[in-house]
């Protein structure tokens, strides 16, 4: 017996309340974002991302603060909306940004200049 529905079959055996339900999670979780990005203002991530830039180059641990605390801050923020979770409210976007200046790869690149020897 397969649990999984076919294409072509029109059998109405749909829950039909749950697709309801999905739509007004998916719609709460999206207010509470646009709720939560109004509350954390553009100059608060600005604020972190210069403290970060202050921090020494090597200095990774001090880097890892920052972002640790910019993350409990947001949390803070999603979490005084007591109306939907905090896992609701993804912090993906700021990560995205925060990621890339504790990612040591890029600065460890160095270029090799080779001399050119003459064949004469």
């Amino acid at each position: 017996m397969s649990y999984k529905k076919e294409v072509g079959d029109d059998d109405d055996d749909d829950d039909g309340g749950n697709d309801d339900e999905d739509d007004a999670t998916v719609a709460a979780a999206s207010a509470a974002e646009e709720e939560l990005s109004r509350k954390f203002k553009y100059a608060t991530l600005c604020e972190y991302l210069d403290r970060m830039q202050r921090i020494r180059w090597n200095d990774k641990f001090g880097k890892q603060r920052v972002l640790n605390a910019l993350m409990a801050k947001w949390s803070a923020e999603a979490g005084s909306n007591e109306s939907t979770p905090s896992a609701a409210v993804s912090f993906y976007p700021v990560l995205r940004i925060m990621a890339n200046s504790l990612d040591e790869r890029k600065f460890n690149m160095k270029s090799v200049s080779f001399e050119a020897k003459s064949f004469w």
